[in-house]
């Protein structure tokens, strides 16, 4: 079987979670396929396998903004008009917003190969739109802006129309497919849930003396909700010790997140890092704290989230609906309401309190991992959706 992948969105460095997530896939996929991928940029140092060709159609990739964007787009659809397609089987698109279905649908069009599209971001609808609204912080609403004009529920006719053009669409989650489901027909969508590499550095599910240990791993950004793991600190230490570790990108005003440290009175029990080891970092810690404010900007079933699956790290979060799905069948309790900063503190100390019950979770955590997210298992499902395309089972 050979493959032709593209994307417009890549990091080299693959300290970005698609990219990592795209290059993982076909290094996995490259065992049993030719995998080509086609992406901005420059070739990721020392990640491609033997079986798995990095071609650039863009020697420059401004990675980031919705100019690059655009631009990338344009430039894959002049590539892939230069491509000969018959030495491959299949086209396998990732893109990172439904609008990108629309804009990519002409070129696809043309194309003498089935394709698949993989759409990483759930698009807003207008209960995600009111909600952000309704939280009042300006900070949030400016981030969603461009999602509500460019990937959101105001498409739907446009999606519809450009869906047809395509083989198959892939969505991570049943709640990303309910959406894809108002415009495309249930035959040309597919759940396939993505995954992570298993992690070498297991939990010490043994007491450790000391203070309990808090994680929270991302970028500092309204939709994040880390503002609202400040406020929920500053309540948890006056019930209970604890040490807190940021480790944060280099995304959002951390002069800022410092400045809410000191105003909350946190600079004795919170650390703040830059880049760590992931999977050495969860290895060290009790419990992960990720309260997103919104569903904007949350892509797959987070990295981040699965990456606490593969290290048996519990966590709380809130009721947005991938994380609803992700963990509301292991305990409620895991899952706070939106941008409450009281009963995230109540439901950590709960945790806290209840080693053995937090232990037993990250155990539980662990084995969904191992059943469902596994890197291995994410390779598997893709072959499988493209041996079905290629034998006409679609």
């Amino acid at each position: 079987m050979r493959i032709l992948a593209a994307t417009t969105t890549f990091k080299p460095d693959l300290r970005e979670a698609i990219s990592k997530n795209i290059v993982a896939l076909y290094n996995e996929v490259s065992s049993e396929a030719e995998v080509t991928l086609l992406a901005p940029g420059v070739r990721p140092a020392d990640s491609v396998r033997t079986n798995f060709v990095f071609e650039s159609f863009s020697a420059v990739n401004p990675y980031g903004s919705g100019r690059a964007l655009f631009s990338n787009l344009r430039k894959l659809s002049a590539h892939l008009k230069k491509t000969d397609l018959s030495e491959f089987d299949l086209l396998h698109l990732h893109v990172g917003f439904c609008v990108e279905l629309v804009l990519l649908s002409r070129a696809v069009r043309r194309l003498s190969i089935p394709v698949i599209v993989t759409v990483w971001q759930p698009y807003l609808e207008l209960s995600d739109v009111c909600s952000i609204f309704k939280q009042g912080r300006w900070s949030l609403i400016k981030g969603a802006l461009s999602h509500v004009f460019f990937n959101s529920f105001l498409f739907h006719p446009f999606y519809r129309i450009a869906s047809k053009v395509y083989s198959k669409i892939i969505v991570s989650s049943e709640c990303q497919k309910t959406q894809v489901l108002k415009f495309a027909p249930s035959n040309r969508v597919e759940h396939v849930a993505n995954g992570v590499a298993a992690s070498d550095n297991a939990i010490d599910e043994t007491d450790t003396p000391g203070a309990p240990r808090l994680l929270y791993l991302g970028h500092y950004t309204p939709a994040k909700g880390v503002d609202c793991i400040l406020e929920a600190l500053s309540v948890l230490k006056e019930k209970t010790p604890f040490q807190m570790t940021f480790a944060l990108s280099d995304r959002g005003d951390l002069d800022r997140f410092r400045a809410l440290i000191d105003q909350h009175g946190l600079r004795d029990c919170v650390t703040v890092k830059g880049g760590v080891d992931v999977c050495k970092e969860m290895s060290q810690h009790d419990l992960f704290l990720i309260p997103y404010a919104t569903s904007v900007g949350v892509s797959y079933y987070p990295n981040v989230v699965l990456e606490c699956f593969a290290s048996g790290l519990p966590m709380i979060s809130t009721t947005i609906p991938v994380m609803r799905e992700l963990l509301g069948d292991v305990d409620e309790k895991l899952l706070v309401p939106i941008n409450n900063s009281s009963a995230l503190a109540d439901q950590a100390l709960y945790l806290l309190e209840n080693q053995s019950r937090l232990r037993e979770i990250g155990r539980e955590l662990k084995e969904m991992h191992k059943k469902h997210y596994a890197l291995p298992y994410w390779a598997k499902r893709n072959i499988e959706e493209y041996e079905k395309l290629l034998k006409g089972a679609i």
